[in-house]
């Protein structure tokens, strides 16, 4: 199956790690959708967050720090839980990773739009580029859920993501920079602002969650 026809006038939904979709009982709603995209460790679903998350995952983006610390990928057992494709943020694994992939899922990357997107987006985020690169292939609708914008923050994944989000490496280098005073080059609210700006020309959706944090929720 192509990428776009997973997409292109379908009703997507973007799926993000974030805890404050806890305790929402929203995954029924998140698998009514055409196409449900995840990131990262965010999929397949863990039996305890299913009724708050869902279960569905055609789309799976990856960014190179998971990619790398949670190497080989499970791809035999994203198969088997439904999806399709997984888009890798820097370019695509070595050959003999690729084609162990591919037996079991289509692979692309999403290098493109990190580079067309870091122009204007200081301090991209990986989200913002996903947005980015799903756009391109003209979606009927593209929900965006799961998101806090790092509310907990920049260093606090353990306590800002689900379990098992990130390898337990990644989280443990982190623990280590933040002692170090070090900072990671991510800029919150230029990513934030460029999200609301796709908000606000109509071309992604938030839920009353996301709206409340970037300050747009009408009753």
């Amino acid at each position: 199956m192509n990428f776009d026809s997973i997409i292109t006038n379908k009703r997507v939904i973007f799926v993000g790690p974030s805890r404050i979709l806890e305790g929402s009982k929203k995954g029924i709603w998140i698998d009514s959708f055409d196409t449900v995209i995840r990131t990262n460790g965010g999929f397949p679903v863990q039996e305890k967050y299913k009724e708050d998350y869902g279960t569905k995952g055609q789309i799976l983006y990856v960014n190179v720090s998971f990619s790398k610390m949670r190497y080989p990928l499970p791809c035999k057992q994203y198969k088997e839980n439904g999806l399709e494709y997984i888009c890798f943020k820097a370019g695509l694994p070595n050959a003999e990773t690729l084609k162990e992939y591919t037996k079991y899922v289509n692979c692309r990357s999403f290098m493109e739009s990190i580079k067309t997107l870091s122009k204007y987006v200081p301090g991209l985020l990986s989200g913002s580029a996903a947005l980015h690169d799903i756009l391109q292939y003209n979606p009927k609708e593209l929900f965006v859920t799961g998101m806090d914008f790092y509310l907990a923050g920049m260093w606090e994944w353990d306590q800002a993501y689900f379990d098992n989000y990130l390898p337990q490496k990644t989280l443990e280098q982190a623990k280590v920079r933040k002692a170090q005073g070090k900072l990671i080059p991510h800029d919150v609210e230029s990513n934030k602002n460029y999200m609301i700006s796709l908000y606000n020309q109509n071309k992604i959706l938030f839920d009353d969650e996301i709206l409340k944090i970037v300050n747009l929720y009408k009753n």
